[in-house]
């Protein structure tokens, strides 16, 4: 089952502890959230913020298989509050990055059709990575999925041989059959190839999802509480 908020419902002040025994007796698998700031006075925000807090709780529940959060913004000051707030309730609810999953082989999720606004918040189960997504320029979806299993081919391959461990110099690129995925370095923190290929499979988990939605995208990597490395995946 799938349960999307809409602003109405996220004014209603709900305890984290009354709102996961609605969704486990509902059987909740995918959570959706949409926030639209229209019109909206700063005191407002606060409400988003704690919004944001209560569904990355929620994201940790493990019959959750996915996470969905979706932003419509007309203004830029509801942007740059909202993008900070979002930022730091992920780092405050990420746990250790010395916890998280070692990476898995990629899913064979089933084809769930919903149209999704842009940017996003996608958890990667079974790991402490989160990516914030913007999507960009339309693409087929069959070759971004294709391209997306032979990253992740290319980022285990290099783990296995050599055992994981920090990016050289902070970039990673790849470009195979006109598509291409480039990442770098924020914060002054170090991309491993361990995240990178956790946040690989987070991007192919959501478009095996949504496939309706083959899209370039800009993204942010966020593991063990920590915004790690930005990125692009589309054509060149």
């Amino acid at each position: 089952m799938e349960m999307i908020l809409s602003p109405e419902d996220l004014r209603v002040q709900i305890r984290v502890a009354q709102f996961r025994k609605i969704i486990a007796e509902m059987n909740v698998q995918r959570l959706a959230i949409d926030f639209d700031t229209s019109g909206l006075e700063v005191r407002d925000l606060e409400i988003y913020s704690n919004w944001i807090r209560l569904f990355l709780e929620l994201g940790r529940l493990s019959h959750i298989s996915q996470l969905h959060l979706s932003l419509s913004m007309d203004n830029r000051w509801g942007r740059d509050v909202f993008r900070r707030d979002l930022v730091s309730e992920i780092n405050a609810m990420a746990p250790s990055a010395t916890e998280r999953s070692p990476p898995r082989s990629p899913p064979r999720a089933h084809h769930c059709p919903r149209a999704l606004p842009s940017p996003l918040v996608v958890a990667v189960p079974d790991t402490k990575t989160y990516l914030l997504i913007l999507l960009q320029t339309r693409m087929p979806v069959g070759a971004i999925l294709q391209f997306l299993n032979d990253a992740y081919n290319v980022l285990t391959s290099h783990i296995r041989a050599a055992g994981d461990g920090v990016i050289a110099a902070g970039r990673w690129d790849l470009e195979v059959n006109g598509i291409g995925l480039s990442t770098v370095n924020t914060n002054n923190h170090q991309q491993t190839y361990g995240v990178l290929g956790a946040a690989v499979e987070g991007l192919s988990r959501f478009f095996y999802e949504n496939q309706e939605r083959g899209a370039g995208v800009y993204f942010y990597i966020f593991d063990g509480g920590v915004e790690v490395g930005q990125g692009s995946l589309g054509p060149v």
